[in-house]
């Protein structure tokens, strides 16, 4: 595959659906690597989920990755706090599922504390274009006391960054 063109090879990829098809494509060799990692993470979308703080922090911290994020979209997901455990509201009011770790508000802090940092290290992304945040506001119920505090660590965190 090596002896192909290179632009025959980057053809066949950008035929090839997003999604779980493109990171399958990934995994071929060195060259399609390089072809579809920046198809791949160019549009990072993360969410108020402990495994989406860290997948976010780990793009972050990889120069490889980071370079290539053209956009991140922020999206709240709309969650409540119920006994021992965070659930989730993803997608529809009916649709709720539970996070795979039993939760506690301390931990919710320590989420929010997590997104907040690395928000504070948007400039690291070199390409970025577009960000976009969308913070839930549907509902009485809320996973925190004081549901404004993700909002307000965040855009807190981005603002630190802006030069006067």
């Amino acid at each position: 595959m090596n002896s192909l063109p290179y632009e025959l090879l980057n053809a066949i990829v950008h035929e090839v659906p997003p999604g779980q098809n493109l990171l399958q494509v990934r995994m071929l060799n060195r060259t399609f690597c390089a072809i579809t990692t920046p198809l791949i993470f160019r549009r990072v979308d993360v969410t108020n989920t402990p495994e989406s703080a860290r997948t976010f922090s780990n793009i972050l911290r990889s120069k490889a990755l980071a370079c290539v994020v053209q956009e991140i979209v922020f999206r709240e997901n709309y969650a409540v706090l119920m006994g021992k455990g965070l659930y989730l509201f993803q997608g529809s009011r009916q649709a709720l599922s539970r996070l795979s770790l039993n939760t506690s508000h301390p931990e919710v802090i320590a989420l929010q504390e997590s997104l907040a940092l690395s928000f504070s290290c948007l400039r690291d992304f070199s390409s970025i274009k577009c960000l976009s945040l969308s913070f839930w506001s549907g509902s009485r119920h809320f996973y925190s006391q004081h549901p404004w505090n993700l909002q307000m660590a965040i855009i807190r965190a981005i603002s630190g960054q802006l030069s006067l």
